[in-house]
């Protein structure tokens, strides 16, 4: 604690910082007592204790750096919420829990640490086809707290290195703009994003193969700004 306030955030903000970033999960989900947090996503699959929650505060001894960096664990990582975890039979069910899980974070946590969150995520398995969903997602954002809400369908694969694959992005990426207009029309202004699962150097080549130049561009915006 001889260290400056500064110097000992920086720290702090240093060994905080997860490469996979943060993802949501209950640690207690049953009516009437519900309570959830942030795990480092590289250990999102191991034992329930590890990897859970703020490491300084809850491992160091120490009140005052306990409160210094309190807030610091979600400011200098991206947090996510995630469906992928939900029963794959029901496809509206899983876009549904990661809106919720949001949508209860957002109304249950501080406004200083809402404010500190740089970019938030959701997972969905694929959002073009609910209304109800992207309605629902508009409406829980309307708050606007966050700088950027990214939606990521993880129902479409990008795995797909041939002309057959390109077009059914170009298909993929169309159907996803008239269905974004459509859910604004009724909703009005939104603040999220759709983006397609993180494509490999193999896809983007075979996008510029494929596509023509106009919708070429329009990929690679899609990919590198969203819709």
């Amino acid at each position: 604690m001889a260290l400056p306030t500064e110097l000992r955030l920086m720290i702090a903000e240093y060994a905080l910082y997860c490469e996979d970033g943060l993802i949501w999960y209950w640690k207690s989900n049953t009516p009437g007592e519900k309570v959830g947090g942030f795990k480092d996503r590289a250990m999102q699959h191991d034992h329930p204790r590890y990897g859970c929650d703020n490491p300084i505060t809850r491992l160091c001894l120490s009140r005052q750096l306990r409160q210094e960096t309190s807030s610091l664990w979600t400011k200098v990582n991206t947090v996510c919420f995630s469906s992928q975890e939900e029963s794959p039979h029901s496809f509206k069910i899983r876009n549904q829990k990661a809106v919720t899980d949001y949508d209860y974070f957002f109304k249950h946590d501080t406004t200083r640490t809402l404010a500190r969150i740089p970019t938030v995520i959701l997972e969905v398995f694929t959002i073009t086809h609910d209304m109800a969903a992207m309605c629902s997602l508009s409406e829980v954002t309307l708050g606007g707290r966050h700088p950027e809400i990214r939606v990521i369908e993880t129902g479409f694969s990008l795995d797909c290195h041939s002309r057959h694959g390109a077009r059914r992005f170009r298909s993929f990426m169309r159907m996803m703009e008239k269905a974004i207009r459509k859910c604004e029309s009724v909703t009005g202004k939104r603040i999220w994003k759709v983006y397609p699962i993180t494509s490999s150097p193999e896809f983007m080549e075979c996008l510029r193969k494929f596509l023509s130049p106009e919708d070429l561009s329009s990929a690679l915006d899609f990919i590198e700004k969203g819709i």
